[in-house]
């Protein structure tokens, strides 16, 4: 699925990709368990998947690393800009 959503852009457009985990995920896993840490990364998803656009694929790659693809980008500053929007929206309290 991933291939084919960044196959799609247009030739002109650019795209960007990020990898990203949460900060001592494994801390959250060792001290409060394997379920808050489910919990936890569920809602972590939730915030990167309201953030992106129709466009943009999130995957969960293994335990607690995500992968975002950008498409249709047609300037940097739109990659630059998603990034504040994601560190914003992430680095908010979450309340398990």
């Amino acid at each position: 699925m991933l291939r084919r959503r960044v196959s799609r852009s247009p030739s002109s457009a650019g795209a960007a990709i990020r990898f990203g985990s949460p900060d001592n995920f494994k801390a959250v896993n060792d001290t409060l368990g394997h379920g808050i840490g489910d919990k936890l990364l569920r809602g972590v998803a939730k915030r990167l998947r309201s953030t992106l656009r129709e466009e943009d694929t999130l995957a969960r790659l293994n335990s607690d690393e995500f992968a975002i693809v950008q498409g249709g980008l047609t300037r940097p500053e739109g990659s630059a800009l998603l990034s504040r929007r994601l560190l914003e929206v992430i680095g908010d309290t979450y309340l398990l």
